[in-house]
C-alpha cells in the first residue's frame, strides 16, 4: 500500500531582490510560485509608488491591499449560485477553480508569513 508523503519541502523565492525560504507541499508549489510571482508585483508597484521604502511596511501595505481586493471580491460573488470571482476577476461557477483560488490565497499567506517573520522586530 502507497502512502502519501507529507513532508514539506523548501522553496527559494525573492521578492524586491530580498531572498526567502518557504515550505510548501509538492501539491502546492504550482501555485506558490504563482502567489510568489503576483505578490512580487503587487510589492513592486507599492514601493514603485515611491512613498513606502521599508520591506516590511511594504509588505503590509500589500497584504492591506490584497485582503481588501478578496473581501470585496467576496461582497461582489453571489454565494447563492455557487458563483465565484477568479484571480483575473471573472466568475466562474467550478468547484477546481474555488480551490484553485484557496490554494493561490494560502500560497500568498505562507509568502508574506515569512517576509514579516524575517523582518527586525
Amino acid at each position: 500500500m502507497a502512502t502519501k508523503s507529507t513532508t514539506a519541502k523548501t522553496l527559494d523565492i525573492s521578492l524586491l531582490g530580498r531572498n526567502y525560504a518557504v515550505a510548501f507541499q509538492e501539491s502546492e508549489r504550482e501555485a506558490l510560485l504563482e502567489a510568489a510571482a503576483f505578490l512580487e508585483q503587487k510589492m513592486s508597484d507599492i514601493k514603485g509608488g515611491g512613498k513606502v521604502v521599508q520591506m516590511e511596511r511594504i509588505a503590509v501595505m500589500t497584504a492591506l491591499n490584497l485582503a481588501n481586493e478578496l473581501l470585496t471580491l467576496r461582497k461582489s460573488a453571489d454565494p447563492a449560485a455557487g458563483t465565484t470571482i477568479t484571480a483575473d476577476g471573472a466568475s466562474d461557477n467550478s468547484a477546481p477553480d474555488r480551490a484553485a483560488t484557496a490554494q493561490r490565497l494560502s500560497a500568498m499567506q505562507s509568502v508574506l508569513r515569512e517576509v514579516l517573520q524575517q523582518q527586525p522586530q
